[in-house]
């Protein structure tokens, strides 16, 4: 092989790679948009979870507590 063509052979194989980073670059960023978007869900998702277990909490509560219970109508 002579200078040029090698020259030019490792000038296909930086294209090539340059072509890949690229690829992997746009592959990273998606990626990272949707492990953004889980976490947000997850989030979100643990909210709406401590609500629910802070609603229960207080209604145990009120079924607990005697004075809070009413009594069925007598007839």
């Amino acid at each position: 092989m002579k200078k040029d063509e090698i020259i030019e052979l490792l000038k296909e194989q930086i294209k090539g790679l340059r072509d890949d980073n690229n690829r992997l670059l746009d592959q990273i960023d998606a990626l990272i948009k949707e492990v953004s978007s889980l976490k947000e869900a997850l989030l979100q998702k643990g909210e709406s979870l401590s609500k629910q277990q802070r609603l229960t909490k207080g209604l145990a509560k009120l079924v607990s507590n005697t004075s809070e219970q009413q009594q069925a109508p007598q007839s």
